[in-house]
């Protein structure tokens, strides 16, 4: 009896040992590209044997906000790994879903450029002004949409075809039945590599592929209109924020950098200095951006 008794708490130890061991990294939606950096991360820093133990989950729903709910509500620190998204849904929602100031930016991971691709144009200043010009984008309260109407804005002759998801768009690009889309370097470069459309523009500040960036097209506005990923921690858990971030900081190895450099993932010039205010400035960013739009 004593034996099992022993055998019963030595179990119930390794589980709490393990819990507290053990460090969550959730993304709010399934696998895509924007995880692998992550999960190179994670490897680098598993490899050294080093506590915590990092496992990356998914945890998906209503556009983020399942995930943002969970980790807000959970009794152990979660690291959340979250894109532009979670700026974006409160910026558009008529009532906010969640606050983006119960938590602290651990790292700025890097910033993926939003592309403009067409079969018919082979430049932004190619687009003619005298006619409908149909762009496919994936429906609003998304930095598509933004782009967009920054595009728009510019040629008011441009009608927004809203899809479920690019694939959606870019069949019908492919078909000719819209005229422009707006994705990602992942939806649209493959497309160029195999000759069937072309980028003819992408936000951000500096070139991808020798694009011309929309700014460089006369599109205003345009430069902070990237996809970011970015690392949150709640903030009942600041204690514990210097230490994740020095295990963030030091899992991105050359392999990791090289994962961002395929899929276009520009890395993140954020200083340390500047890591307390970027949520803040951020949300202030995306909602004037989202109020342009809707009072348009």
């Amino acid at each position: 009896m004593k034996k099992l008794v022993l055998a019963v708490v030595m179990l119930v130890s390794s589980h709490v040992a393990m819990a507290k061991d053990t460090l969550s990294i959730i993304w709010p939606f399934g696998p895509v590209a924007a995880t692998l950096p992550v999960r190179s991360m994670i490897d680098n820093h598993n490899r050294t044997g080093q506590s915590p133990t990092l496992i990356l989950e998914f945890k998906q729903g209503a556009g983020g906000v399942v995930a943002t709910q969970h980790v807000l509500s959970s009794s152990e620190p979660i690291i959340y790994y979250a894109s532009a998204g979670f700026f974006l849904y409160n910026a558009f929602a008529e009532k906010q879903a969640y606050d983006v100031n119960k938590f602290m930016t651990l790292k700025h991971l890097c910033d993926l450029p939003v592309t403009v691709a067409s079969k018919k144009f082979p430049s932004m200043r190619a687009i003619p002004s005298d006619r409908p010009v149909t762009v496919a984008t994936t429906g609003t309260g998304n930095g598509f949409h933004l782009v967009f109407k920054a595009l728009q804005r510019q040629y008011p002759n441009m009608i927004e075809i809203a899809y479920k998801g690019s694939a959606d768009g870019i069949k019908d690009l492919l078909g000719d039945h819209v005229d422009m889309i707006i994705a990602t370097p992942g939806d649209t470069f493959p497309l160029e590599d195999n000759k069937l459309a072309k980028n003819i523009g992408v936000t951000g500040s500096s070139r991808v592929r020798s694009i011309p960036t929309l700014t460089e097209s006369l599109i205003p506005n345009t430069q902070r209109l990237t996809i970011g990923y970015y690392f949150f921690l709640d903030q009942r858990f600041a204690d514990r924020a210097e230490s994740y971030r020095k295990i963030l900081d030091t899992s991105v190895d050359n392999n990791t950098k090289e994962i961002m450099a395929k899929n276009h993932c520009v890395p993140a010039t954020t200083s340390a200095a500047q890591l307390p205010g970027f949520i803040q400035n951020a949300q202030t960013f995306w909602n004037q951006q989202a109020a342009a739009v809707r009072t348009k």
